[in-house]
């Protein structure tokens, strides 16, 4: 190894003639013990100065890799997202109605509930959310009417679910009368599977799920969200509906780095055996949940949900 004018230059075979050259001197007595030492002074140096050169690489290496990451995390996640002022539109994103006399009835008793109640807890969502609430083909054992009462209605909790919701019948509903007067502490929202299941894309489902909280923030600005990740679906891990599913929860899950009044929680895994397929005890047509689905839901919640409402 020489060091010329600031330059390092490494020479590792003439470092090891050198070092064998040496050495066999050594053993035949052509050095003194004090020859020896600055012999072995000098080795040492150079081999110093190689162990520096090799962390500087190390270290660059370590930079450059980790720079990469970051700047490939960037771009795939915006090539995903747009700016949160920048949602794009397409049936997912433009609100509209269910055209359905009982969907219309459900809404307008749901806005009857939020104008008549204090409302510190509201909930978002399709028949997932819905089905917190007993319908008449229902038991106790089929809907979560009793983990309702344990868990949130001494919250001034809402429920604003309507089976067969998409996000585009979500956020018409946000903007005719779900959020009128009220300020929660917290909206937790779970939508886009029925967007899937109707064979609107990832993305789409995705860019649909921002609008909602856009426009939650718009109406609500004081109001905490608590995104919740969709619900994996089907029997099997390859199922096309929860595949389908995970790609949306992959662009959703970075919505709290955009939007500071986010939080991303993901309590699917509750719903899910060791192999990975859906546990029928808890999601009972491998979809919705039953009494104990529902419970295992606000369990996984209710760490969060409390902190979030402090």
């Amino acid at each position: 190894m020489k060091i010329t004018k600031g330059k390092l230059r490494l020479m590792p075979a003439a470092a090891d003639h050198e070092f064998a050259v040496f050495s066999r001197m050594v053993h035949d007595g052509f050095y003194s013990c004090s020859e020896i030492h600055v012999k072995s002074f000098n080795l040492i140096q150079h081999l110093d100065c190689l162990a520096d050169f090799l962390f500087c690489c190390h270290m660059f290496l370590k930079n450059l890799l980790s720079l990469i990451f970051f700047c490939t995390f960037c771009l795939s996640s915006q090539a995903c997202i747009s700016t949160p002022w920048e949602v794009p539109q397409h049936q997912s994103t433009i609100a509209s109605p269910l055209n359905a006399e009982w969907w219309q009835k459900t809404q307008k008793r749901i806005n009857e509930d939020v104008a008549t109640n204090k409302v510190d807890l509201l909930f978002v969502g399709d028949s997932i959310t819905h089905w917190f609430r007993k319908m008449e083909w229902h038991n106790e054992k089929t809907c979560g009417m009793n983990v309702w009462r344990d868990y949130y209605a001494k919250r001034n909790a809402v429920n604003t679910g309507i089976m067969a919701d998409k996000t585009q019948h979500v956020l018409w509903r946000l903007k005719n009368g779900n959020l009128k007067g009220i300020q929660p502490k917290l909206a937790v929202v779970l939508i886009g599977t029925n967007n899937i299941s109707h064979k609107e894309t990832p993305l789409q489902t995705a860019e649909g799920i921002r609008a909602i909280i856009e426009c939650l923030h718009e109406k609500c600005p004081k109001t905490k969200v608590l995104l919740l990740a969709i619900f994996p679906r089907g029997k099997l891990v390859n199922d096309k509906g929860r595949l389908q599913n995970e790609k949306v929860n992959k662009v959703i899950s970075n919505y709290d780095q955009l939007y500071p009044f986010v939080s991303f929680l993901d309590v699917g895994k509750v719903f899910l055996k060791d192999d990975g397929s859906v546990n029928k005890d808890l999601l009972h047509d491998y979809l919705h949940p039953n009494a104990n689905g529902y419970k295992a839901w606000a369990e996984a919640m209710e760490p969060t949900i409390k902190k979030l409402m402090q």
